[in-house]
Order: C-alpha cells, then sequence, then structure tokens
C-alpha cells in the first residue's frame, strides 16, 4: 500500500510541507490484522494437529485390538501399527508401497 500525501502543515507561520500524512487509525490496522491472522493461522494449525493425533491414537487403539494373524492377514506387524496410524492420520509421510495381490491363482 502506497503511502497517501497531502500538505501538511509545519509550525504556525511555516510553509506547508509536502510529505506522507500520519493517520494513527490507518497504520495501525494493517499491523494489527497481519496479527490476527497470524494468530488465526496458528490456532488453525494447531488444531489440525490436535485433530490429527486423535485420529492416529483411534487407529492405533483399534489395530491394536487385532490378533497376530489378522494383522498378517493385512501385511502388518504389530510393531508397525504407531507407524501406520501416523501415516494414516497425515503426521508422517507414507514409506510403505501400496501393493495388490491377485485373487486369481496363477495356474496354467
Amino acid at each position: 500500500m502506497h503511502p497517501v500525501y497531502r500538505l501538511r502543515p509545519a509550525a504556525p507561520g511555516a510553509p506547508a510541507v509536502r510529505g506522507p500524512a500520519i493517520d494513527p487509525g490507518r497504520a495501525a490496522a494493517p499491523a494489527r490484522s497481519s496479527v490476527l491472522a497470524a494468530c488465526r493461522e496458528a490456532f488453525a494449525a494447531a488444531l489440525i494437529q490436535i485433530c490429527q493425533r486423535q485420529q492416529a491414537a483411534s487407529a492405533g487403539a483399534a489395530l491394536r485390538g487385532l490378533d497376530d494373524r489378522t494383522l498378517r492377514d493385512i501385511g502388518l506387524h504389530r510393531d508397525e501399527i504407531d507407524s501406520v496410524a501416523a501415516e494414516a492420520a497425515g503426521l508422517a509421510a507414507p514409506t510403505r508401497r501400496s501393493t495388490l495381490r491377485s485373487t486369481r491363482s496363477r495356474h496354467l
């Protein structure tokens, strides 16, 4: 935003000086709005992270409730539960490769 230029009076009896007019209300508004925007962004980021942690905790609890055979059937080991839950909730980068096993047998 460009400053507003107006003639502003100097000392009494001195000629008017051309320069930026200082309006305290206008000067403080951008700073205040940027601070509020930064606070909103920080609050939103914290809220998203809290939601992701709750999702990871509930996914981990659900996977821990499965027996070892069921975990093996879906391609997981009990040691991987926390990692898989974090990836599913978006707290960690995906590190597993998706594979699709064919349900048809290869008898020719």
